[in-house]
């Protein structure tokens, strides 16, 4: 669905209705699978923008616990699966921006997006990780010294 851009509302749509939410637990499986399919297409520059957009997603668009916080989460996810196959510069730092914001969104969900977006990076690039924990902690907030935590408390690290 990805693929197709005027099936950006129905992916929308499918994801929210697959979320899980609201309810204790959102459809991980479905965010990960969302996040290695995005990872593995040539992104074209409104398949990024989509990406973006719904990693940008603010908590007044998509409250706690509701079906809208799974878009944040996926984007989040998606963005860190995207920065680990090599993405140009400027969309690597746009992506690390959403990433840092994310870290201190008011939203649990979201933040553990970060947290896993960090140990996609990890897996695939251990090396851009450490630059990112060199560059975000100096200056960090608590929130993102929990992202880099958590990212980096990943069993296969």
């Amino acid at each position: 669905m990805l693929r197709a851009r005027g099936r950006r509302e129905e992916l929308r749509t499918f994801l929210q209705k697959n979320s899980g939410l609201p309810g204790p637990r959102g459809n991980l499986e479905l965010a990960h699978s969302f996040a290695t399919a995005a990872a593995a297409i040539h992104l074209e520059d409104w398949q990024w923008d989509f990406l973006m957009e719904m990693a940008e997603t603010s908590v007044a668009k998509a409250p706690v616990n509701s079906p809208k916080e799974f878009l944040p989460f996926c984007g989040l996810l998606a963005l860190g699966a995207l920065y680990a196959n090599g993405l140009p510069r400027a969309r690597r730092r746009a992506a690390l921006a959403a990433l840092k914001t994310g870290a201190s969104d008011h939203r649990w969900r979201v933040r553990e997006a970060v947290a896993q977006g960090l140990q996609l990076i990890g897996e695939k690039d251990p090396e851009a990780l450490r630059q990112i924990v060199v560059d975000w902690l100096p200056e960090s907030t608590l929130l993102e010294k929990r992202a880099i935590a958590a990212g980096l408390a990943h069993p296969p690290f």
